[in-house]
């Protein structure tokens, strides 16, 4: 079963690719403070000091390739060029059920 972090990962991975920007290795990671969502990263600030451009403007030309409306709120730029992502209610439930039916996990049937 894939994780939300490792989804979003692959569709920025996916996103840079379709903005023309090489693979950064910046970090996708849990947010610290609730009130920048449930995932941030941080990769329009690494390619930004590596290409000499401006964070917040590859953040949003990021954002303009990032499909991410199946698990996530519309992604947001913050501060110098994070891209904040909080996770769609819908999704998290419908993990959280499919985890409840996986077998291997300690659900499935009930008797």
């Amino acid at each position: 079963m894939q994780t939300f972090q490792s989804l979003l990962a692959k569709k920025l991975s996916d996103a840079l690719a379709s903005a023309g920007l090489p693979a950064a290795v910046g970090e996708l990671t849990q947010a610290t403070d609730p009130r920048f969502g449930d995932y941030q990263t941080n990769v329009a600030l690494i390619l930004g000091k590596q290409r000499g451009e401006n964070p917040r403007a590859l953040a949003e030309k990021i954002i303009a390739q990032l499909d991410v409306s199946d698990v996530s709120e519309p992604p947001a730029v913050a501060g110098a060029g994070f891209i904040n992502f909080t996770l769609r209610q819908a999704a998290i439930e419908k993990q959280t059920l499919d985890i409840s039916r996986d077998e291997r996990l300690g659900g499935g049937k009930t008797q």
